[in-house]
């Protein structure tokens, strides 16, 4: 009888037995909460200036003596989820210092594409705190460290959609960001820039049961980046940028079954061991039959492009291929950016390219934007479009 039921729980329940997104502890961690990274496909661990949202890359946040302060809310899914952020940045000397805060109310489940795979729980609230250090070794090269408080309180299961189940932990960031810029005449600068990231690497939760443990969402970013800029000018401000990044993103996390005497559970993988063993192929039970995954279906893909002009006014179009067990991520994005120095606007129109996960109320599907506050502390004003306005 106890080798029948183990046979039936690594047919049936083997979903719950690997790395799947929907199975991680906060896996709404990996949303990112950056609009304009949003509108670069997710394709910005290589960029330095990052701001706000710090699990882009720990490396990548600060700017010479200005403070800087970002507001982001947004409700999705069909508007019974919601997230809000707030996030300060201060670059001091060689060293830069952040600290976010942002609060996940979740009204349900996010069904995935084949409606056997959930992302997070069925109702209550998530919070995370990020703090972020990073410091610069030379002109274009930082290396950062972050570190992130998370708890929960929420239902996992429809038949106790009444009672709350506190969980939190403690999840660590690394990072390194590298640019390098070479002129090419007096008039063409071209830069380059390499990145990249582990985020959310820590110790597996109670998330979902309370019998079992979920690994976290740990992200590993890779990315490239080239830029080219004109050293033309119009009224005192450079005439145009163009910027191309792309990056390769890849989870891992891993769950393996344990079976002692009579009781079964599915255990999270000790961190360093989930690094090592979640390159290899692993396969789920998608409710008709086992399904293997190689490495090359669990990357994701990620290209951006930014065309600013007159270093104020951006356009901005992004594509992310997700893996292909979560395809639902996979989306088309359109963005803005209005950059007045002492306030800049952000936005992004996501749109997914499966059409089921459209059905279903996907949650980044739609409009997303946010506002950013500089306060410079060097004493020196800088100019603006606005002064050619009023």
């Amino acid at each position: 009888m106890k080798s029948l039921l183990t046979v039936f729980l690594l047919l049936c329940l083997s979903t719950f037995s690997y790395g799947q997104l929907g199975l991680t502890a906060f896996p709404f961690t990996i949303h990112n909460s950056n609009v304009r990274s949003l509108s670069l496909g997710n394709a910005t661990v290589s960029l330095q200036g990052i701001d706000g949202d710090y699990h882009v890359n720990p490396a990548g946040i600060g700017v010479s003596n200005i403070v800087q302060v970002k507001g982001m809310y947004e409700r999705f899914g069909r508007g019974e989820h919601s997230i809000g952020l707030m996030g300060i940045s201060y670059e001091v000397g060689r060293s830069s210092f952040g600290l976010s805060f942002r609060k996940l109310t979740q009204g349900g489940q996010i069904l995935l594409e084949d409606r056997l795979r959930r992302i997070g729980r069925l109702a209550g609230e998530e919070h995370y705190i990020s703090g972020v250090y990073n410091y610069r070794l030379s002109q274009g090269l930082r290396l950062g460290v972050g570190m992130n408080y998370m708890n929960a309180n929420g239902s996992f299961s429809q038949a106790i959609a009444t009672r709350l189940d506190k969980v939190e932990g403690f999840s660590f960031d690394i990072g390194a960001v590298y640019e390098n810029s070479f002129k090419l005449n007096n008039r063409h600068i071209l830069r380059t820039s390499f990145g990249f990231s582990l985020t959310d690497f820590g110790a597996g939760l109670e998330y979902h049961t309370n019998r079992s443990t979920d690994p976290l969402p740990t992200i590993l970013k890779i990315g490239t980046g080239l830029a080219y800029e004109s050293n033309r000018e119009w009224k005192g401000f450079n005439l145009f940028d163009v910027s191309l990044m792309t990056n390769v993103s890849k989870l891992l996390s891993r769950k393996e079954l344990r079976i002692s005497g009579s009781d079964t559970s599915f255990v999270a993988l000790p961190p360093f061991r989930q690094l090592i063993e979640s390159w290899e192929a692993y396969e789920f039970f998608n409710g008709q039959q086992n399904v293997s995954v190689g490495l090359k279906d669990q990357l994701w893909y990620h290209v951006g492009i930014e065309v600013t002009f007159l270093s104020a006014l951006s356009l901005r179009f992004g594509f992310e291929n997700a893996a292909e067990i979560e395809e639902d991520f996979s989306y088309r994005s359109f963005g803005l950016g209005i950059d007045l120095y002492y306030i800049n606007f952000d936005y992004a129109y996501l749109h997914v390219i499966e059409e089921g996960a459209f059905n279903r109320g996907y949650y980044r599907h739609g409009n997303h934007w946010s506002i950013r506050g500089r306060i410079p502390l060097n004493g020196k004003s800088e100019r603006t479009l606005l002064e050619l306005i009023f």
